[in-house]
């Protein structure tokens, strides 16, 4: 009797996740994603991973909850949600956070080493990446 390979299930699992079959992960139109799964202290914490390179410049959404993204927009996402959000190799790259605070996400721009709010103009910039990072 064959027996299947170790990573044969783990691949499989990935595949469905990503397919939309299963629980978790992104729905994006298109670009590079990953999943990963770490344990820290018995708990299991899964991290979805979205980046996309274009004209010199690299787009990065990570996020350790389910959340849709859709035409530049969140769309979907669960309560405590935080969503890290990185531009490098532009004129001025930035790092963001995506962070849910009563039923509706805040975004926080990394400043000389700390968050603060986001402003009107970066919330435009949030709209702009978001629609390149899910756009094939």
């Amino acid at each position: 009797m064959k027996t299947i390979p170790r990573n044969i299930p783990s691949l499989l699992v990935v595949l469905l996740v990503f397919t939309g079959c299963g629980k978790g992960g992104f729905s994006v139109s298109s670009s590079s994603s990953s999943s990963s799964e770490v344990n820290i202290n018995g708990a299991k914490t899964s991290t979805k991973t979205i980046t996309k390179k274009h004209d010199g410049i690299t787009r990065k959404v990570e996020t350790t909850a389910d959340v849709e993204i859709q035409n530049g927009q969140v769309t979907s996402f669960p309560k405590m949600a935080l969503i890290k959000i990185e531009e490098i190799g532009g004129a001025e790259p930035r790092q963001a956070e995506l962070r849910e605070n009563a039923g509706a996400l805040e975004l926080w721009i990394k400043d000389h080493g700390r968050f603060r709010r986001g402003t009107a103009e970066e919330e435009l910039w949030l709209g702009r990446f978001l629609s390149d990072v899910t756009t094939k």
